[in-house]
């Protein structure tokens, strides 16, 4: 991606509308993580050109990039109707690369949905096309679909096989210059270590990305590295190092909409009091976890807190409270065949009733 400075002044020199709506794609782009307003107007100039020039191409970038903003916010369903549009104007053209990236846009949304085994599909066909075209904007592609191929084994526990998807696309993106995707794949190797309770080694994924997000003013990148940060602080027992990772994640989630970050944000919180035993405050945090989780419907994210909940109910002596929590995690976890958290649930449910 050029600096927003050369984009600037290249759409200014332009005379051909074709060349720009190109430019505007890539200013709405640059926009994506900073100005959502911008984006969206951006999007609705570039609508107006691909109407002016009949192009499905053009049309593509509008619903791509509407689909990256509802995405931004949470609302997974209609971003991936928009994504769905995206890829079908782009098989109408002969571009093979926004194909690519078009079937690599509905990946990150078939996570939310459960989606997981699509995903992955989808992703590895990307990348199929993605070594077909050699060129600079494949390269730096072709790290973002191993991400996004890690994001998918993740989804399906193969924790594994996401973390070699990882390293792969860590690697294109060094020898691409790729820093956006350099930097969020860093946090999803922190993540695959959070879950592994391998902590230091999350703190070392972690802590250069938060560095890197910080020098892009990438706010939601940096606001997911405080809060793996803080998880890996937690988990190393440093319960006031993590409360105030916490606290600093949620001044930057102040100033934007990033929905699952805000969920990880207060179920860490309830973590922390948890584990001090101040179980009314826990609750607190994930309550306000829960009410976030389900306006996103991320199933994963509602069971995780359902199990915290039931936690906190058990530190209180609320045996029924926590029975109830367990059991609605326990449906949640039917629901979306998420077989971990079910088997949870039911051991959770059996301990209390010999209890």
């Amino acid at each position: 991606m050029l600096d927003i400075k050369v984009l600037y002044e290249r759409l200014e020199q332009s005379d051909n509308d074709e060349e720009r709506m190109h430019i505007k794609f890539d200013i709405a782009t640059f926009f994506l993580n900073t100005n959502e307003q911008r984006t969206i107007e951006y999007a609705e100039e570039i609508n107006v050109l691909a109407e002016k020039l009949d192009s499905n191409l053009g049309r593509c970038y509008y619903h791509s990039t509407l689909g990256r903003v509802l995405y931004r916010k949470s609302n997974f369903n209609d971003a991936a109707v928009e994504f769905q549009r995206a890829l079908d104007l782009s098989l109408l053209t002969d571009d093979k690369l926004t194909q690519a990236i078009c079937y690599d846009s509905l990946v990150v949304v078939h996570g939310p949905q459960n989606r997981y085994d699509l995903a992955l599909k989808n992703s590895l066909k990307a990348l199929e096309i993605y070594k077909q075209i050699d060129s600079q904007a494949s390269q730096w592609q072709t790290s973002v679909c191993y991400n996004n191929i890690g994001i998918a084994y993740k989804n399906l526990d193969q924790l594994e096989l996401a973390e070699e998807s990882y390293k792969k696309g860590l690697k294109i993106a060094d020898e691409s210059d790729n820093l956006r995707i350099k930097y969020i794949t860093l946090n999803n190797l922190a993540m695959i270590k959070i879950a592994q309770q391998k902590f230091d080694e999350g703190m070392a994924y972690a802590l250069p990305a938060l560095d890197g997000f910080k020098n892009l003013n990438h706010k939601v990148g940096e606001s997911h590295a405080l809060v793996y940060i803080a998880h890996c602080q937690l988990g190393k027992g440093d319960y006031a190092e993590a409360l105030q990772s916490y606290i600093k994640a949620a001044k930057v989630l102040k100033d934007i909409d990033n929905k699952p970050a805000e969920v990880q944000l207060y179920t860490g919180m309830g973590n922390v009091y948890l584990k001090l035993q101040a179980y009314n405050e826990a609750l607190t945090n994930y309550n306000k976890a829960l009410t976030i989780a389900e306006t996103t419907g991320e199933s994963r994210d509602i069971c995780e807190v359902y199990v915290s909940l039931g936690k906190a109910y058990t530190g209180l002596d609320k045996k029924l409270q926590a029975n109830e929590a367990f059991t609605k995690g326990l449906e949640m976890a039917k629901t979306a065949g998420l077989a971990n958290y079910a088997d949870t649930f039911k051991h959770m449910l059996q301990q209390h009733a010999t209890a």
